[in-house]
């Protein structure tokens, strides 16, 4: 094996390890359009605002985010393409070439495969479907991609009827059908009126006449077909009447083991079609080699009459410039091969000069390296066009592949520099009308001082009222009937047969005991279970500590509505609160301190479990089977009765007493720590009072505050002061976030 082999072995090792940086930049750019989408919004916002001065509104009016999300898809595009590449696991080599050159006669030798799946022809062009051709030792098939309708439509009639001046197109296979397409060039728009128009117009036609031979195969996705079945779907027809399925063909991909090929992984992409007269024909491959092709072979055949240079090898060269991309050199990325089987020596002597002057200005070499073979023979191929070229690529691939890297990084460090300039622009138009008066930022700093103080004096009166509540002998009615609703629900439980039944209850205790000889197990096994419901049923008392939590947000809520007005605006306490949680972190001065404390209150937590279980659980120790015998002070069964239908009976009735015992000894114990929530709810709300009020940054903050948010804590009174409400925070905001987004570009470091 050649030691290019081995080297294109790594080359593709290498690109796979580019993949992840590739993929992080494409959903950063994709965030980025995203965020991008967000800030026209919000600068849109603040521009239709009532109170947005006229000033401000000229400003922001030329602010327009297309170009820049065109050129963030154009970007992603590159990315993508990039992606493309890397994620192949095949160095791929694209053959292209007029017809009656030996184009499909070359990828033949190189396959081995014949006629019927690459057509070779005397006359005009056969191939009619772009084929990827891959060397693999283990599969011989070929996998169509078929059109649906609707991809046929986009991708051939469309372009048809755009090449023709026809503004429409069937929307269904019924409609173009029966659709009345002009019969000849004269019918056509006045400026279509052209030779090459007439040709596509006989085309269209003639797609629209052999309709029935392939509407079948317009079904989308992959079919897999037999070798001997390929030609019609690859071929253009020998005659006029005969099918053309080809046309529901988007591609395919055939899968054989190359005759003389000593690398694994290639490729051989079929390009018909490059520079003919076709709508949309050059975009269609030029999106295929972008993507798909580490290199292109031109071939030329040096007969009567094409021993040139010609122009349309002008236009084919100009394409595959274009598809090179960012890869600098033309010479890595096309090739010319001289097809010499059979011909005259004097006409390829002819065609060497002249694509030594014409194509490589009199330079042998100088911008296409030459190749020269007999492509009938799979020995010639193999020597003086395959191993040459893998050569090539084993050295040249690694510089292609950085030149795309580096291409592509340079496109968005400009689109990045382009994104950082429009928001300096916003940026300095928020600035040119955003200055405040010495008097008026007295004004604001007092007015946020007195906030902060009228805040204090009403959480003060609350928190007074709080601890009254803690420290007060009396019991709520409220708890209490909490409490006692969910006693009369256990006592009710219990009476009905612990859930069961009592019949159900006697007989499956019975039936334990006979099975163990023992009323220990199904005993100790009951009792567990009592505890757990009667602890369970006393949880619903949460219930009413949860309404008791959301009264103190509700209060205090109610206190931040008297002080700031319409900033606060929500329905109810909860959501005032987080309305301010957002305000506040979201503001053009961010209040973190402030954030914080409200983050605590939001967090309280009044519940059964957590602050009233520990005092009641010594009473739900009553349902163990085992307690301590005070004299012996050893362990032992509290409860023992007979194995008989008599001991299940006394067995139901001391379970009964003591479940009765332990839920009314709880509840005793639940009435008896009435005062916890009370103390709870006060220790939150002095504990939210002391970080709100009297923490280190709380002054500072208040007055951020009131610079941020002046217009909407006092409306009318700060008109023409923009630079901190919060509509103009959303926007500093949304810039802030896009920058942090821009980041450091990294995908083309080596």
């Amino acid at each position: 094996m050649h030691n290019f082999a081995v080297n294109i072995k790594e080359i593709l090792k290498k690109r796979h390890e580019h993949l992840p940086k590739v993929l992080q930049e494409i959903e950063r750019w994709s965030t980025l359009d995203s965020e991008i989408s967000l800030l026209e919004g919000v600068v849109q916002e603040l521009r239709d605002h009532p109170r947005t001065p006229n000033q401000l509104k000229d400003g922001l009016r030329d602010f327009q985010t297309n170009e820049l999300r065109k050129k963030i898809a154009d970007a992603l595009a590159l990315l993508r393409v990039v992606e493309a590449r890397f994620s192949r696991t095949t160095i791929n080599i694209g053959v292209s070439g007029v017809a009656r050159v030996g184009k499909s006669t070359l990828l033949q030798s190189i396959s081995g495969l014949s006629d019927e799946q690459i057509p070779v022809g005397k006359g005009d062009p056969v191939t009619a479907v772009r084929s990827r051709i891959f060397h693999s030792k283990s599969n011989c098939r070929a996998t169509l991609l078929l059109h649906s309708f609707e991809s046929f439509r986009d991708l051939v009639l469309r372009p048809y009827a755009f090449s023709l001046g026809l503004n429409v197109v069937p929307d269904s296979l019924g409609a173009f059908r029966t659709w009345t397409y002009p019969q000849s060039e004269d019918d056509l728009p006045k400026e279509f009126q052209t030779h090459s128009n007439s040709t596509m117009l006989v085309r269209l036609l003639a797609m629209q006449k052999a309709l029935p031979s392939y509407q079948g195969d317009l079904s989308g996705g992959e079919r897999i077909v037999g070798f001997e079945e390929l030609r019609p779907f690859v071929a253009y027809p020998l005659h006029e009447d005969e099918p053309r399925r080809y046309l529901a063909v988007r591609d395919v991909k055939i899968e054989c083991p190359f005759p003389k090929v000593q690398v694994e992984s290639l490729g051989i992409i079929d390009l018909p079609g490059l520079g003919e007269i076709a709508a949309d024909a050059d975009n269609y491959h030029l999106n295929g080699l972008q993507n798909e092709v580490d290199l292109v072979v031109l071939v030329k055949r040096p007969l009567e009459g094409m021993a040139f240079w010609k122009t349309e090898d002008g236009k084919t060269a100009s394409l595959l410039d274009k598809a090179r991309g960012f890869v600098k050199n033309r010479r890595d990325f096309v090739f010319v091969l001289i097809n010499s089987g059979g011909a005259d020596l004097e006409l390829c002597a002819s065609l060497r000069k002249s694509i030594r002057m014409l194509a490589n200005d009199g330079e042998e070499g100088k911008n296409f390296l030459v190749l020269e073979a007999d492509a009938a023979d799979q020995v010639s191929v193999e020597e003086n066009v395959i191993n040459p070229l893998l050569a090539h690529l084993s050295m040249r691939l690694p510089v292609m592949d950085q030149d795309v890297l580096e291409g592509t990084k340079a496109d968005y460090i400009s689109l990045t520099s382009m994104i950082l300039t429009s928001l300096k622009d916003i940026e300095s138009v928020l600035t040119c009308v955003s200055t405040i008066s010495p008097s008026t930022a007295e004004d604001l700093e007092h007015r946020g001082e007195e906030l902060r103080k009228d805040l204090a004096a009403s959480l003060g009166d609350l928190v007074v009222k709080l601890r009254s509540q803690a420290r007060s002998s009396e019991e709520t009615p409220e708890y209490l009937s909490a409490i006692d609703l969910a006693y009369e629900e256990i006592l009710s439980w219990i009476s009905n047969g612990f859930g069961v039944g009592l019949d159900a209850w006697q007989s499956k205790a019975l039936r334990s005991m006979q099975a163990e000889h023992n009323s220990s197990p199904f005993a100790a096994t009951e009792l567990n279970r009592i505890r757990v419901e009667i602890s369970n049923r006393y949880c619903s008392i949460d219930n009413f500590f949860n309404s008791r939590v959301n009264n103190l947000w509700s209060e205090i809520a109610a206190i931040f509505r008297k002080g700031i007005g319409e900033l606060a605006s929500a329905d109810d306490g909860k959501k005032v609160l987080k309305q301010l949680r957002t305000l506040m972190n979201d503001a053009s001065e961010k209040c973190p301190t402030l954030c914080a404390a409200i983050d605590d209150l939001l967090a309280l937590r009044l519940e059964y479990r957590t602050h009233l279980h520990p005092y009641v659980r010594r009473e739900l120790d009553r349902l163990n089977l085992q307690v301590m015998d005070t004299e012996s002070g050893e362990y032992k069964d509290q409860i023992v009765v007979a194995v008989s239908e008599a001991g299940a009976e006394e067995l139901y009735r001391r379970i009964t007493a003591l479940a009765e015992q332990a839920a009314y000894y709880t509840r005793r114990a639940l009435i008896r720590e009435a005062v916890i929530p009370a103390l709870v709810l006060h220790a939150a709300a002095e504990q939210f009072d002391d970080s709100l009020i009297r923490s280190g940054d709380s002054l500072r903050e208040f007055k951020r505050l009131a610079r941020s948010y002046h217009d909407d804590i006092w409306p009318g009174v700060f008109n023409g002061i923009i630079d901190t409400n919060a509509r103009f925070a959303k926007v500093i905001r949304a810039i802030r976030t896009i920058r942090e987004q821009l980041g450091t570009l990294d995908v083309g470091e080596k």
